[in-house]
């Protein structure tokens, strides 16, 4: 977290894409898991609960895995015109892994809810999700080269969209 483009550029091209995309994957997953429980604050736990809770994580885990993959394809082609010759591959695992801060903060927040009954969404799911901005943007300018204008442009639309996703899956919201 403290130095994410260095990281980025040593391990995105050693991890297999499965393996960087499940990091994403399980990140969005703790998350929709906490926004699950916080949901049900003070209610009690049935069967249905549990299963809208599993049904709200399952969300999260594929939003972090096809959505992120979708968005960093998207990425990909719209930076092509820039002169990037960023492979995909780098580009995919680099995508997933941007979202490790938030796949720690995501289990932080888990153990917090479990063990103290802290409500978690906002102050981990939140803060993990913003913490994975910088890598994700490191990720970016990998694929936009020096100019940073447009790499913090696309690392805002793209963080836009996983929030905006999170608030219309995860809270049952539109925006």
């Amino acid at each position: 977290m403290a130095a994410p483009a260095e990281i980025i550029r040593r391990h995105a091209g050693a991890l297999p894409a499965p393996i960087a995309l499940l990091v994403s994957g399980s990140a969005f997953a703790c998350f929709f898991a906490q926004t699950a429980i916080d949901l049900r604050r003070g209610q009690p736990w049935d069967e249905a609960a549990l299963a809208g809770a599993a049904v709200l994580a399952a969300s999260g885990l594929l939003l972090g895995t096809l959505g992120v993959a979708l968005l960093a394809l998207l990425a990909w082609i719209v930076t092509r015109p820039l002169g990037a010759d960023t492979a995909f591959g780098f580009t995919l695992r680099a995508f997933g892994l941007a979202f490790a801060p938030t796949l720690v903060y995501g289990l932080c927040g888990l153990a917090a809810q479990l063990g103290l009954g802290w409500p978690a969404a906002l102050a981990f799911g939140v803060t993990g999700y913003l913490w994975a901005l910088a890598p994700l943007n490191a990720a970016i300018a990998e694929l936009v080269g020096e100019r940073r204008a447009a790499g913090l442009v696309l690392t805002t639309l793209i963080g836009a969209v996983l929030m905006l996703a999170w608030a219309a899956i995860g809270l049952g919201q539109a925006p």
